[in-house]
């Protein structure tokens, strides 16, 4: 449900084959039965390996399992690997960039969002990368609930 109260779309993907694209990590551009009139953001294919690996990386930089990544830890981050020349300034517009919960750090889904977004070069399929942070981190749940509502205790018949 949304914030208006109407239901969220819900765009069905289609069994695919277990295969891997040979040309390494490429977008796909078949369409899937079941998602027609799907936005272009739900048409991306991703590979559960990358999702994992991604999710691997996040839990290293978020040290401390606090589930954001902060300017501090992405700083540290940029230093350990070399990335001297990023300033505290560029920090705070990459995480302004892809904050949409206003945390001003970087959650799971908006690192995963991004970093999919650059792996598998979406830019060049058109489509924009705020339409897919937001396809990506959307939720049916008003902010600051991270869980369905709970079922009453007791069922009235």
């Amino acid at each position: 449900i949304s914030r208006s109260g109407s239901p969220l779309p819900f765009y069905r993907a289609a069994t695919l084959p277990l295969s891997r694209p040979s040309s390494g990590l490429t977008p796909s551009t078949a369409v899937l039965p079941g998602t027609e009139g799907a936005p272009p953001a739900a048409m991306v294919l991703v590979d559960l390996g990358l999702i994992v690996s991604l999710k691997l990386t996040f839990m290293e930089l978020d040290w401390n399992g606090t589930g954001l990544l902060t300017m501090e830890k992405l700083g540290e981050w940029c230093v350990r690997n070399g990335y001297q020349e990023v300033t505290m300034t560029t920090l705070q517009n990459m995480i302004r960039m892809v904050d949409t919960t206003y945390s001003q750090a970087v959650e799971f889904w908006e690192f995963l969002a991004i970093q999919i977004y650059m792996r598998l070069e979406l830019q060049s399929t058109g489509i924009q990368m705020p339409e897919f942070l937001r396809f990506c981190c959307q939720s049916s749940y008003p902010r600051g609930k991270r869980s369905p509502p709970r079922a009453p205790s007791r069922v009235p018949f």
